[in-house]
């Protein structure tokens, strides 16, 4: 995906930044994970509400079923944006080993995940495989950064923003049926409550960036 692309482009700086010890470089860190799972989340539910126009206006009325893999499939790149910024913080501070094996873990799991369930649901199962094996793989990820590399928040700058883009996938997915109107206005409606109940946004935190920045731009 374009925004992937973009997201990869942005590695190296995250790499230098993440290379510096202290309480600074876990910061960084943990503000990149959350911003990016929430640009990912942002681009997915706009994948997700014009996915059956995208299918159509792309491969015609004979592939409209792909709808819903290509919905699976974006909310997966969610989970693949923070597990590249997660790998490329471990690869920066030296932890490359854990970071091979961890990948290596997560395409077997992968493999075995896609002949099994593409088997049983086709298409669609392919997609619940791969975002599942995601999923695993950015857990094992997770936790070593945490554990072993910088000791961040992990409610505050991953679970959180992570659960509030589940609640909107799931609030999209279930509603596959309704109208592009009426699914615009549940994407608005689910991201606005999921942003209230998990707080991904508080002001002390807006108010913390505007100085980060601030001082970026002075120095």
């Amino acid at each position: 995906m374009t925004m992937s692309a973009s997201i990869l482009g942005l590695m190296p700086a995250l790499s230098r930044n993440a290379s510096e010890s202290g309480r600074d470089s876990g910061m960084l860190i943990g503000f990149s994970i959350k911003y990016i799972c929430l640009a990912m989340a942002l681009v997915a539910t706009g994948v997700t509400v014009l996915s059956d126009w995208i299918v159509r206006l792309l491969y015609g009325n004979a592939f409209a079923a792909a709808a819903l893999p290509l919905q699976l499939l974006a909310w997966t790149q969610v989970l693949n944006g923070v597990d590249a910024v997660v790998q490329q913080s471990m690869l920066a501070r030296g932890h490359v080993a854990p970071a091979v094996r961890h990948s290596a873990i997560g395409l077997a799991i992968q493999l075995g995940l896609l002949v099994a369930m593409s088997r049983v649901l086709g298409l669609t199962g392919a997609a619940l495989a791969v975002m599942l094996a995601s999923a695993v793989t950015m857990t094992i990820d997770l936790r070593y950064l945490v554990g072993n590399v910088a000791a961040i928040p992990v409610w505050h700058f991953a679970l959180g923003p992570i659960a509030a883009a589940l609640v909107v996938g799931c609030a999209l997915l279930a509603t596959v049926q309704l109208a592009f109107g009426q699914r615009l206005l549940v994407a608005i409606g689910s991201w606005a409550i999921a942003m209230a109940i998990f707080r991904v946004l508080p002001r002390e935190e807006m108010t913390f960036m505007w100085r980060l920045v601030a001082r970026r731009q002075s120095a």
